[in-house]
């Protein structure tokens, strides 16, 4: 190896050259290959966690606003299990609302053919999982505020008043 390395640089002086072994010619290639996934699945956590944080605030501050509500839906005899299911079942409505304006946007790239890499069969499940996951951020990042409006008593409601 040291001999060819030697002749290499006589012959070509102004290059550089570098000898390894394959395997670790592989390992480097392999981490290279992994690179781009890699920062593409930090940016969409990163994503995820920001449009999670933003709907909890959305689903926190609408419960708070409507505690003098709540708290008379629960003097009328609502059951805590269903302003439970009611704030979830609003934020889901928010999120069905909102995919069905991007679900507009997104059924264009297929019929446009602007991304003619994918076959239309995987540009399908792969919205599909991403409708499901907005589904369950959804419902992950509503439990605890309707958790904490499913608790409010009646007698909490009227120091709002």
């Amino acid at each position: 190896e040291s001999n060819i390395l030697n002749s290499l640089n006589q012959t070509a002086r102004g290059w550089s050259f570098k000898i390894d072994s394959l395997t670790n010619l592989k390992k480097s290639a392999d981490y290279q290959s992994l690179a781009i996934p890699l920062v593409l699945v930090l940016i969409c956590t990163f994503l995820l966690v920001n449009i999670g944080l933003g709907l909890f605030g959305v689903t926190w501050y609408s419960t708070a606003k409507r505690v003098p509500e709540i708290g008379l839906r629960r003097a009328l005899g609502s059951s805590g299990h269903g302003i439970y299911r009611e704030i979830i079942g609003e934020a889901l409505v928010l999120s069905t609302m909102a995919l069905i304006w991007g679900s507009f946007f997104v059924i264009q790239f297929p019929l446009l053919n602007i991304i003619s890499i994918f076959d239309n069969e995987i540009y399908l499940i792969s919205y599909l999982i991403s409708c499901l996951i907005i589904y369950l951020v959804t419902v992950i990042c509503s439990l605890y505020p309707s958790w904490r409006a499913a608790r409010i008593e009646p007698a909490q409601a009227l120091h709002y008043e």
